[in-house]
């Protein structure tokens, strides 16, 4: 790793956002789906700017990115750059620099150790990126089928490319330390140079470096657009209960569900089809005048909790 001048390297890619919004008001979605499922096509329409859908779905993703931000541990971060530094000494035969690199390191280790006592992991990288390659259900359902018909065919690495395809969603990825053994290793990688075993040393930062885990927490775009529509229902509905409006947001907000679930986002079929019931309610409530503030804080709540679920499977790719 290259010594950098800053020590968070956040690329918050979201150029992707505007147009996978267009989505929602063009097109009509011609996909057929089982019986069991609620049949929804796209609306053609979007009672919303797209400008302020997308800065609503910013937003949304900001919160999880801070979050994720306030775990960082930059002293940990410069031990990991000292480690690779050292390294390059010793590749250089610099033994003076090396040994300086690696007490750097270990004072660096320390300081972590005082402030995180208690933690196996520490956060020392985050980036984030966005993929949004998807804009219908009929798209998903294509590459759905596509996918399965090349595994069925044994052409696994075009299915993977293929699924690499399925994608509506905002990835962050946290490269963390496994700390509880990089203060031990360094001290012993130290206690080697001291008698000259290079070679030893260097394969104890070498694992040190190895033992990097690195996880990723998945943001998928169509469920934030969905919260996000919903609350634009309610403010819409609060302000002048225009009908036609609300309802055209909620459907739009149902669509987006159903497209992420249609992409396979969580394994919680029973949830979507309860929240996409639960928006037909509503609806049915804004047309007959008995939808009240509760009933649309309840079903934006709904989706939050879902949203959550969805966020805390972070998982290992390394």
């Amino acid at each position: 790793m290259d010594r950098k001048p800053a020590y968070l390297f956040l690329t918050f890619i979201l150029v992707f956002l505007l147009t996978g919004l267009t989505s929602c008001n063009s097109g009509q979605d011609k996909a057929v789906h089982s019986t069991s499922e609620i049949k929804f096509r796209k609306p053609d329409s979007l009672y919303m700017s797209k400008h302020v859908l997308a800065n609503k779905v910013q937003a949304e993703a900001q919160q999880e990115i801070k979050k994720q931000q306030e775990r960082f541990v930059k002293e940990a971060l410069d031990c990991i750059t000292e480690t690779n530094e050292t390294l390059k000494a010793l590749a250089s035969g610099k033994m003076k620099e090396a040994q300086k690199q690696l007490h750097l390191a270990l004072v660096h280790a320390t300081q972590t150790m005082k402030k995180h006592p208690n933690v196996y992991y520490v956060p020392v990288n985050i980036s984030v990126s966005s993929n949004d390659f998807v804009k219908n259900r009929q798209q998903a359902d294509q590459l759905v089928t596509e996918t399965k018909k090349a595994l069925a065919g044994g052409s696994y690495q075009n299915a993977s490319s293929l699924l690499n395809k399925l994608k509506s969603e905002i990835d962050i990825t946290t490269i963390n330390m496994l700390f509880s053994n990089y203060p031990r290793g360094l001290a012993k990688a130290d206690s080697l140079l001291n008698v000259d075993k290079t070679n030893d040393a260097e394969n104890i930062l070498y694992g040190l470096l190895n033992s990097l885990q690195i996880t990723q927490v998945v943001l998928p775009l169509p469920v934030l657009r969905a919260q996000a529509l919903i609350a634009q229902a309610k403010e819409v509905d609060n302000q002048n209960h225009a009908e036609t409006k609300v309802d055209n947001l909620l459907e739009n907000a149902n669509y987006q569900l159903l497209l992420a679930k249609t992409m396979g986002y969580g394994s919680f079929d029973t949830e979507y089809t309860d929240l996409s019931k639960q928006i037909k309610s509503l609806e049915q409530g804004v047309q007959s005048g008995t939808a009240g503030p509760e009933d649309f804080s309840g079903l934006f709540s709904k989706v939050e909790q879902f949203k959550s679920r969805l966020f805390d499977q972070s998982h290992n790719i390394r």
